[in-house]
């Protein structure tokens, strides 16, 4: 499943979307020659999941639209269709559509969620390997022997482990926010005590 995730990633976004309509033109033949015995209403999912995942969201509903689109038109022009109302065809249509639709609407969320808790899930990474450069520069000094002033090292290392333990507190904050579970209050901010930390340990 990687493997076919990473093929899918690599490729070029109009042969994606040639696929994609391709795969829709196949599924409503198959729907068309066979008829209300055999369905293939999960086939049609198959190229909205794609282009939604690969391509965007609005190449999501357009294609959701082809989909239904498709299958109506198999509906309509099948041998084997009989309604009983004129309107039936044009209403199922219309419950596939708002099926597809929602189904677009789910997938392209669902990747605007993971894609930004990756962004996250960097910027944490990036912090604490900031901070932990910052201890090891520091441990060098001390093991050096050469620095005078070692309070002032130990300073800085206590802060250093400080700003580690608020980065991660910070990304725990983050991700309860990500999941609607963050109670919201206002706190104080003191700038020129927040800049004075950031050039002592940088």
């Amino acid at each position: 499943m990687k493997r076919f995730a990473r093929f899918m990633a690599s490729l070029p976004i109009p042969v994606i979307l040639i696929v994609g309509i391709l795969l829709v033109g196949v599924v409503g033949v198959l729907e068309f020659a066979t008829g209300p015995e055999i369905s293939f209403a999960l086939f049609f999912l198959l190229p909205v999941c794609l282009v939604t995942w690969y391509v965007g969201r609005w190449p999501g509903v357009v294609f959701s639209l082809l989909s239904a689109g498709a299958w109506l038109l198999a509906d309509l022009a099948g041998l084997h269709s009989s309604f009983g109302a004129s309107l039936i065809p044009y209403w199922n249509a219309l419950m596939r559509l708002g099926f597809f639709l929602i189904t677009t609407w789910a997938l392209s969320e669902l990747q605007r969620t993971l894609a930004h808790r990756r962004a996250l899930e960097r910027i944490f990474l990036h912090d604490i390997l900031n901070v932990a450069g910052s201890l090891r520069g520091f441990a060098e000094l001390l093991q050096d022997g050469t620095i005078a002033d070692r309070e002032e090292i130990h300073s800085l290392i206590r802060s250093a482990i400080e700003q580690s333990i608020e980065e991660i507190e910070s990304h725990r904050v983050m991700t309860a926010a990500e999941l609607m579970e963050l109670p919201v209050g206002p706190e104080p901010l003191q700038a020129r005590a927040v800049l004075e930390k950031v050039a002592d340990l940088y």
